[in-house]
């Protein structure tokens, strides 16, 4: 089956199917009928891009087809996430001596308090 889409000088397009003219309304119906979704561009090989793709080295293929995956998107998405978890962890770090310092002060108040309240302790009693 030869699919074909071609557009004259006006920007009209025809749709063929093995060379019949179709409307587009029964073009994308004929396709989906045969499990080819339009709107998915990887059901669709372009013209001259299988020559390309047979000529291209391994790792050539290989970005392609890592592109088509989504496996280069993943790699993407997994490095910004990494990025912000460095970033988190280190904000964390810095909540964690800050609270680490107010705990210190806390504790330092907690002492001074007691010092208080034994002295006040003292004062009444030599007071009476």
């Amino acid at each position: 089956m030869v699919l074909e889409k071609r557009a004259n000088a006006n920007g009209k397009f025809w749709h063929l199917i093995n060379g019949k003219i179709l409307g587009c309304q029964d073009f994308h119906n004929r396709l989906e009928a045969y499990g080819i979704q339009s709107t998915n561009s990887f059901n669709f090989c372009l013209q001259n891009s299988i020559k390309k793709l047979a000529n291209l080295p391994k790792a050539g293929l290989l970005d392609v087809l890592s592109e088509v995956i989504g496996t280069k998107v993943f790699d993407k998405n997994k490095q910004t996430v990494m990025l912000l978890m460095d970033k988190s962890e280190s904000v964390d770090q810095k909540i964690s001596t800050v609270l680490e310092s107010i705990k210190d002060k806390l504790e330092s108040l907690r002492v001074d308090q007691e010092q208080y309240e034994e002295y006040e302790e003292h004062m009444k009693k030599t007071n009476r």
